[in-house]
């Protein structure tokens, strides 16, 4: 309830000038940049994404509006167009990202328990290479 007052005190502002109070500081606006545009992240969401990804792609969505309002430009265009536009490239990156993610060989992938990590900073490992690296040297000293 609190939301919708919210809201509602801001409604008659234009996106500019919401944009103009969030880049100064007034970030609880960002709320209102988001109930007017979550009509346009709905609407790409729905359009392009699988059920199985439309909420990882609505976060997306969300942080590229945010995005959108930190770099905004006036004189370039509309705001609705530049949001709108930003919305469906991560949306659709999106759907990039999760298709390249099931492209990976199952054969490919181990867990990582699974994994053996040389330790490389062992103290035996330091002595031997101590030891060769001398070794080398005075190998190149009597070469030399």
């Amino acid at each position: 309830m609190i939301f919708i007052n919210f809201v509602e005190n801001y409604e008659k502002l234009s996106d500019d000038e919401i944009i103009s109070a969030i880049n100064s500081g007034e970030y609880e606006l960002f709320k209102v940049i988001i109930n007017r545009y979550s009509s346009v992240i709905l609407y790409y969401v729905n359009k392009y994404c699988f059920e199985s990804i439309k909420e990882d792609a609505t976060q997306e969505a969300i942080f590229a509006l945010w995005s959108a309002v930190k770099s905004f430009d006036a004189s370039r265009s509309s705001f609705n167009t530049f949001a709108s536009l930003c919305i469906k490239r991560s949306v659709l990156s999106s759907i990039k990202a999760n298709n390249l993610k099931r492209s990976i060989p199952a054969e490919l992938l181990s867990s990582i328990n699974e994994l053996e990590i040389p330790d490389v900073n062992s103290p035996e490992k330091i002595l031997i290479d101590r030891e060769n690296y001398k070794t080398l040297t005075d190998t190149i000293e009597v070469k030399l």
